[in-house]
């Protein structure tokens, strides 16, 4: 299986924002959004960071409450790793579990078309299983 595969069934808004904006905008669409992590891009739309609720709560662990009103380049994550639509699944789940990270931008051309999570490959996962335990039941009962 693919991550094309994967994003097909996957709404296609992607939140995004800028370097420029406060960790407390981030949180408020967070909450809002009722979401993990955003991409942070450049007004020209390419990725330059991604921001996860993790990269708040450790930045508040360390520094206390006031980096809420701090950029987002000082606490987001440069040059995330990411993935292309082409690669396999197995692919980017070694990537997350190797990186120790839940969420990957996918990049098609150098273009945000989505964002995957370790719960979206989990979800596949799960489900490829169980269609294939459906076709072992299907081929054993007739």
């Amino acid at each position: 299986m693919t991550v094309s595969t994967l994003i097909k069934g996957k709404s296609h808004e992607i939140m995004t924002i800028s370097q420029n904006d406060s960790l407390r905008d981030v949180c408020k669409i967070l909450a809002d959004k009722r979401i993990g992590v955003l991409i942070v891009c450049s007004s020209a739309g390419h990725v330059e960071g991604i921001i996860s609720e993790r990269d708040i709560v450790r930045s508040i662990g360390t520094s206390g409450p006031h980096i809420l009103d701090e950029f987002v380049k000082q606490h987001m994550t440069k040059d995330p790793v990411t993935c292309s639509p082409i690669e396999s699944i197995d692919n980017v789940m070694s990537k997350m579990s190797q990186g120790r990270f839940r969420h990957m931008p996918v990049l098609e051309d150098k273009k945000l078309v989505a964002i995957i999570s370790i719960g979206d490959i989990v979800k596949a996962r799960i489900e490829a299983m169980e269609q294939e335990a459906r076709a072992m039941h299907e081929y054993i009962g007739t």
